[in-house]
């Protein structure tokens, strides 16, 4: 039978899945609560300007990009690096996104243990890179015994760098599955050529607001009782949801979940307009500070603060100081704001359960949800598109 589909959401996903329908040719309708569309990705608007909000570029080798209009999108070479501390001595890589740890590993049999907590997973390294990672997470406010291993990615600490013994962790991670999950090495040395990204030439704001008249989004609160799409797979409507599960899960589910919210501040910077910086970010690892990144593009940076009150200035001092051991001197800031947000990316080991219980539970159903258990963004949209396919042979 085929169906029409509504869209839950309209942010990147719920847009990209639209932008799918419509050039399937499936009758769709997008749903929004915000008066805006965009969810996350939305900029920030300060002082008649925009500033990205975090690093959120979109990876414009995906095969989803491509639905979107490649004219109003800047195209460039991804470019990162990474400043680590928290063994003590400073490490700079301009090649690796990810802890870089200074040290020669103590080699330990890696056992392929049980990895529910993030505590766990870090478990699996020698003690004193365990030790690093479990400091620096404490810190943030988290409590690696009670957050999902999966965490390791939203927190980018998935695979670290030991940049002393290289050709040991390439050896490594030939023989061991495991080692090749919880060690790193830069694209050079996998002989991985550099990822392509897109940023929108004029802020996310613009952009879905174009995209969303195209798609004819109707921005509401009223959202219709979504309890029959988990029970009625013969309804003549799909369910995509794609923001966040909670008030579904919990309005027609035996479970219940927490869904532990983060403060976080951004904190944006407008340089003089000479100075143009090519888009670069830097994963921060540090023990004196609790900035976890920095975004530089055009004459502005974003960066990105777990703790909520610490003051804008001395972030941007922070800042600017890594900024310079990267050789990127940014000159006198003209302007300096902050943005306070709350940010639902850690997933406790309990939530994460109830949405595997949930998403088994949702299969020969209604409901085409997104993967809210993964932090990708390309696996969620490719998920979706995935089952629209399946589910209306296109």
């Amino acid at each position: 039978m085929r169906k029409d589909i509504e869209i839950v959401g309209g942010g990147i996903t719920g847009l990209t899945a639209g932008l799918y329908c419509k050039k399937r040719g499936i009758e769709y309708k997008i749903i929004e609560k915000e008066e805006e569309n965009g969810g996350i990705l939305r900029d920030w608007k300060v002082n008649g300007d925009w500033y990205y909000r975090n690093c959120q570029y979109l990876s414009a080798r995906e095969e989803w990009f491509k639905l979107w209009p490649g004219e109003e999108f800047d195209i460039f070479t991804v470019k990162y690096g990474s400043y680590t501390d928290i063994w003590d001595i400073a490490s700079i890589s301009i090649e690796f996104a990810g802890p870089v740890y200074p040290n020669r590993i103590k080699k330990k049999k890696i056992t392929n243990n049980e990895q529910e907590s993030l505590a766990q997973r870090l478990d699996i390294y020698p003690e004193e890179i365990s030790e690093g990672l479990t400091k620096w997470v404490n810190k943030l406010g988290f409590d690696t015994h009670e957050i999902h291993s999966s965490n390791s990615i939203s927190l980018q600490i998935s695979r670290i760098l030991p940049t002393k013994d290289i050709d040991y962790i390439k050896e490594l991670k030939k023989r061991e599955r495991l080692a090749d999950t919880i060690y790193g090495l830069s694209r050079k040395e996998l002989g991985i050529g550099p990822d392509i990204g897109a940023l929108p030439k004029n802020g996310y704001n613009q952009l879905f607001k174009k995209i969303g008249k195209e798609l004819n989004i109707k921005n509401s609160t009223n959202y219709r009782n979504y309890a029959n799409c988990q029970k009625e797979s013969e309804t003549k409507t799909d369910i995509i949801w794609t923001g966040n599960p909670t008030p579904l899960i919990n309005n027609i589910s035996d479970s219940r979940m927490n869904s532990p919210a983060t403060k976080a501040k951004n904190v944006l910077i407008k340089i003089d307009k000479s100075i143009i910086l090519e888009p670069f970010y830097i994963q921060v690892y540090a023990k004196n500070t609790n900035i976890t990144r920095i975004f530089c593009y055009l004459n502005k940076i974003t960066i990105e603060a777990i703790n909520e009150m610490e003051d804008k200035n001395r972030i941007a001092w922070e800042a600017r100081n890594i900024l310079e051991k990267f050789s990127i001197n940014i000159g006198k800031s003209i302007e300096v704001y902050e943005k306070r947000e709350i940010r639902h990316f850690i997933i406790s080991r309990m939530d994460y359960k109830v949405i595997k219980k949930f998403l088994i539970e949702s299969e020969n159903t209604a409901l085409i949800p997104a993967a809210w258990h993964e932090y990708s963004r390309d696996s969620k949209i490719n998920g979706i598109i995935k089952m629209v396919k399946s589910r209306h042979c296109v």
